[in-house]
């Protein structure tokens, strides 16, 4: 399972350590501790639906604080993401703080879609942020332990524009702090869990209105 640096080599945005250790414990934390509403999925028409065929996981809400510090260091975080992805970025979509436990998973998905029949925000998403605040034991066989999980593995499919690589998908090594950025038109998904609790922040970058073309 390829860490962090294989990714950027294809084109990904990592940056290790965005959080500290201790603040991804804090979060962990309070995630355990905090009220929880399981993960949706957006359909056409803006109809929001519960379909855990597609996405079994759970949004904790936290506090206000927390909210707003990883906000403000996401949001730090714009002019290199620009820089990188070669695009002109504007808001960003409030975090999602996901804790998916055994079993939990995300069938393979993109973040955008151009359909003219979805909400805005999924049309103008252009980069998307997960953050991993535990860490992926090395092996599913492992004992779990408190602060790590097994299976769960973020996977990435496309990156490799050689056709016989074309449906291959490369499971990231999660590392608590670790922050990994990709266009939002990339396949991904979340394997299912197979050990302890995993926990994320997902958010999205999205362009500027004025200054996106219409949907096709």
């Amino acid at each position: 399972m390829p860490k962090a640096e294989f990714f950027t080599r294809l084109g990904l945005f990592g940056v290790k350590g965005v959080f500290t250790t201790d603040f991804c414990a804090h979060v962990r934390a309070e995630m355990s501790a905090a009220s929880k509403v399981p993960a949706t999925i957006l359909q056409q028409q803006d109809a929001t639906v519960l379909n855990q065929q597609v996405r079994k996981t759970s949004c904790a809400l936290v506090s206000e604080a927390t909210l707003n510090q990883v906000e403000s260091q996401l949001r730090s975080l714009k002019p290199d993401l620009e820089q990188h992805f070669h695009r002109s970025l504007a808001q960003l979509q409030t975090p999602q703080f996901l804790s998916y436990q055994v079993g939990d998973f995300y069938h393979p998905h993109t973040d955008r879609c151009d359909d003219s029949h979805v909400p805005e925000f999924l049309r103008l998403r252009q980069v998307s942020v997960v953050v991993f605040l535990n860490d992926t034991l090395r092996t599913d066989t492992a004992e779990p332990q408190p602060d790590r999980y097994s299976g769960g593995a973020l996977t990435f499919y496309g990156l490799i524009t050689d056709p016989a690589w074309k449906n291959y998908g490369f499971e990231l090594v999660g590392e608590a702090g670790l922050l990994i950025a990709f266009p939002s038109e990339v396949m991904h998904e979340v394997r299912p869990v197979t050990g302890g609790d995993r926990y994320t922040i997902a958010s999205w970058f999205l362009s500027d209105p004025a200054n996106s073309k219409p949907a096709l």
